[in-house]
């Protein structure tokens, strides 16, 4: 489990829906090491990849062409490393005692004495948010203000037993992730956290990860939630094997443990396959970076690399759909809004209609053409006059077409 509760680089899967398989120009990078895993920070025009695997012990190695040739930044440090961020030339790394640097061609590591930061604190997250630096610790949170040579301590209301193990953020929002207590959240740059934990049943969280306004869970145990509202309350996504997510062209890839690789193009809502041709089936994928207009991947096969035109258009052109389809709704049950998502093959006229349990309409959703393929829209909740409906059961009813569909939906207040 210490990857999800160390691995640093913003990872996310969602599996919410799929589509037809699409094939990109991927390429094996000149990684030394057969097997490795692997947390990737990006500083450049380079790519520094930190590794666990026994053959090269934890080290950390640079590319700076795309992974034609792997450098080694800096022998091991003999310490852990449980985080690192990128400054400038400057590596900044967390261990179980304290911060750690190096530059990138040097050749060892130096311990740091930052005032402010105990010099034994576990520091399990380091992010850096617009020009802040935060540094979870167990119990605590630091965060500086001059790229780390002097901390701030702010942990009102985080518990003293709490593992931070990853930031975010939304705005002047500031989200802390820990290990054992859920989330929690600044809105005044870290003078007090609160928790934030409606709807998480399984507190022991890995990675936060924000696309846009939504705000992302992985927890250990228990799944991965959503929020969309600030982290006020979260929903359940069912998914399998999460292991890591970048966001590039507001695109988001996800990489699995055994599945492989996804792209969605609506913020997590659906996704479509990847094939990295040459790679076998299972193959683990534990990180991914964004190089220039180029992705990477670590995976248990080594580094490969492609472009990411190459991704997306491979997506699109199998993106083109083949039948009418009407989604379940999401959140169900639901409060205060839910989402429901629908697929047409070609362009028509398009109508999408809430029913009461008694059969009376009470709100037109969608009443015009719309293009080919797949669409998405909100019910809040409202009446087609504006009027809040009550807790209960609702029909949703799609016509497109022939097409008709219907599915129940229950709100619950």
């Amino acid at each position: 489990m210490k990857k999800k509760l160390i691995h640093s680089v913003l990872c996310l899967f969602l599996l919410a829906g799929f589509a037809a398989s699409g094939h990109a120009q991927w390429s094996k990078t000149n990684w030394t090491a057969a097997s490795s895993y692997f947390d990737f920070y990006s500083n450049q025009n380079n790519v520094i990849a930190r590794t666990w695997d026994t053959q090269n012990a934890g080290r950390t190695f640079v590319t700076s062409d795309n992974g034609a040739n792997w450098t080694l930044v800096a022998a091991d440090s003999s310490k852990d490393i449980l985080s690192m961020i990128v400054l400038s030339d400057t590596m900044l790394a967390g261990t179980w005692d304290g911060l750690i640097s190096t530059t990138v061609g040097s050749t060892s590591w130096t311990g740091l004495t930052p005032a402010g930061i105990a010099a034994d604190a576990a520091i399990c997250a380091i992010s850096r948010i617009n020009t802040t630096l935060y540094a979870g610790a167990v119990g605590t949170v630091y965060k500086s203000s001059d790229s780390g040579s002097s901390w701030t301590e702010v942990k009102t209301g985080i518990p003293a037993n709490a593992h931070i193990t990853s930031f975010a953020e939304i705005g002047d929002a500031v989200f802390a992730s820990s290990d054992n207590s859920g989330v929690y959240v600044t809105t005044d740059a870290g003078a007090s956290w609160s928790a934030i934990n409606t709807g998480l049943t399984d507190r022991n969280i890995a990675q936060l990860v924000t696309m846009g306004d939504r705000l992302f869970a992985i927890t250990l145990k228990g799944g991965t939630f959503v929020s969309s509202n600030n982290g006020t309350s979260w929903t359940g996504i069912t998914l399998a094997d999460i292991n890591c997510l970048v966001v590039a062209d507001g695109k988001l890839f996800a990489g699995t443990d055994t599945a492989g690789m996804y792209m969605s193009s609506d913020n997590g809502t659906t996704w479509e396959t990847i094939t990295i041709t040459g790679l076998a089936a299972g193959t683990r994928i534990w990180s991914m970076v964004v190089t220039g207009t180029s992705l990477m991947a670590g995976t248990s096969d080594g580094v490969w690399i492609a472009p990411l035109s190459s991704l997306i258009t491979c997506v699109q052109e199998n993106n083109i759909p083949e039948m009418y389809v009407l989604e379940r709704n999401y959140p169900n049950p639901f409060n205060p809004a839910t989402t429901i998502g629908f697929t047409i093959p070609v362009s028509e006229k398009v109508s999408l209609t809430i029913y009461n349990a008694i059969g009376q309409k009470i709100r037109t959703l969608v009443d015009a053409p719309m293009s080919s393929g797949m669409h998405q829209v909100v019910w809040d909740g409202l009446t087609d006059t504006g009027m809040h409906v009550s807790s209960g059961v609702f029909l949703y009813e799609l016509r497109a077409g022939t097409f008709r569909d219907a599915k129940k939906l229950l709100l619950m207040k």
